[in-house]
């Protein structure tokens, strides 16, 4: 449990899955924190939405595909172990450089940190809220290096490379940033080398809460061959702010740097470009087309493969 969840400033339903955090009257939702999380470019962030729990602000978060950072960690061997903290390590230093965002309100339980394994990184859960796990950012990088480290001691092997991973984690001289490149073994190594590169083209569906009086900012990010949008949790993609989606409303089905649309006999309809589309038919999508589900309008950019 967290400092926050403890003092009950933040109140954890499951769902499924996913989970939402429900924020306590004290807590706010920083406004400019929540649009840079929508940013496309900052993934090494769970995606989270904002909508209301019983008239009070909450948070969810969709982790259905991913796994629990520790659990990946604990049935790994020493080579996998050494490369799954550094892609945490490299998860962090690219939340370090994201202008308004801080490792403060980063969520401190491992158990809340996940590995996705269809983009290969680890991804953190960020909370926009005026209230903090931390006092600041050496508190949180002290917390992360013991949370590590114990969790490298108990592992019943540990090689070479784990173990100077290990020391460098003890040793608060060496930033995150050189303990990453150290563990490359290259003095000239950049951060660069820990991007896993995604030669598969990806689909960014943006939309805004369409509820009256509503400007929040809400992103689905296609990175699969076949991705169904849907309010039931088992959906790759959740959309549970509108009950006029349906639990399996569409899937998006990408063929290379292509896209296609099919709605799965949705009853309030899929539009593209204000076309109904007939059911279990695909549809070619293309960069800056509007796809409609229901009453929710998604804009449609296409990243070629390679982009990051």
């Amino acid at each position: 449990m967290s400092v926050l969840t403890d003092n009950g400033m933040l109140q954890e339903i499951p769902c499924e899955a996913d989970f939402t955090y429900v924020l306590s009257e004290e807590v706010n939702i920083q406004p400019t924190e929540y649009k840079v999380m929508q940013d496309q470019n900052v993934n090494c962030l769970v995606r989270c939405m904002r909508m209301k729990y019983n008239c009070r602000d909450a948070l969810f978060y969709s982790v259905g595909f991913m796994k629990p950072f520790i659990n990946e960690f604990r049935s790994a061997d020493s080579d996998r172990a050494t490369e799954l903290i550094i892609a945490l390590l490299k998860s962090v230093v690219d939340l370090k450089n994201v202008g308004f965002l801080s490792c403060v309100n980063i969520e401190c339980s491992l158990q809340k940190v996940f590995w996705d394994g269809h983009a290969n990184r680890v991804r953190l859960v960020y909370l926009p809220i005026n209230q903090h796990f931390y006092p600041d950012e050496a508190a949180f990088e002290s917390a992360l290096r013991g949370a590590l480290v114990r969790q490298i001691d108990d592992l019943s092997e540990t090689g070479k490379r784990l173990t100077e991973v290990r020391n460098d984690l003890v040793n608060m001289a060496i930033s995150l940033e050189e303990v990453v490149c150290n563990a490359l073994g290259d003095e000239d190594v950049t951060l660069d080398r820990v991007i896993v590169k995604d030669d598969k083209a990806k689909l960014m569906l943006s939309a805004t809460d369409p509820r009256p009086g509503s400007t929040q900012a809400f992103l689905l990010s296609v990175d699969r061959d076949e991705y169904v949008i849907g309010r039931s949790p088992l959906a790759e993609g959740v959309v549970p702010f509108s009950v006029y989606i349906g639990s399996k409303h569409c899937k998006i089905l990408r063929n290379g740097d292509n896209f296609l649309v099919v709605d799965l006999d949705s009853k309030n309809g899929t539009y593209l470009n204000g076309a109904q589309l007939a059911p279990q038919q695909p549809y070619e999508l293309h960069n800056g087309d509007c796809l409609t589900l229901a009453n929710t309008d998604f804009q449609a950019t296409i990243l070629k493969g390679g982009a990051q």
